[in-house]
């Protein structure tokens, strides 16, 4: 990284102008910004989406853990108990109301999935 400067001008519509100027500094970051993940993302197909009655979701393997469904407002709506040894989940999202959801999968290692979906009845 390298030291950069910048010049910013400011006004309060009554008098001239205000030179500054700024020095910014670099930040050395280790990481992203997020959700952390204890384990691999692993492979999963979730689907319809949207969906209107039952929402299937595919995966290769996992460890056994629970499907969370949150509301835009990051309420959660839904809670299941997954068996991993199960490579086809379905899940009734029936008493949902029509909107923008947020699905996650996570077992105690690892968070799997985090995925937009739309339910539409």
């Amino acid at each position: 990284f390298q030291m950069t400067s910048f010049t910013i001008t400011l006004t309060d519509g009554c008098s001239s102008p205000a030179i500054r100027s700024i020095i910014a500094k670099p930040i050395q970051c280790s990481g992203g910004i997020g959700i952390e993940s204890y384990g691999q993302i692993q492979s999963f197909s979730v689907y319809p989406n949207p969906v209107s009655s039952e929402l299937i979701i595919k995966h290769l393997a996992m460890e056994d853990g629970v499907l969370e469904i949150y509301n835009s407002l990051g309420q959660k709506v839904l809670e299941q108990s997954i068996n991993g040894e199960k490579n086809l989940i379905r899940i009734s999202i029936s008493g949902l109301k029509n909107g923008l959801y947020v699905l996650q999968i996570k077992s105690a290692k690892a968070i799997y999935r985090s995925q937009q979906i739309v339910i539409s009845h």
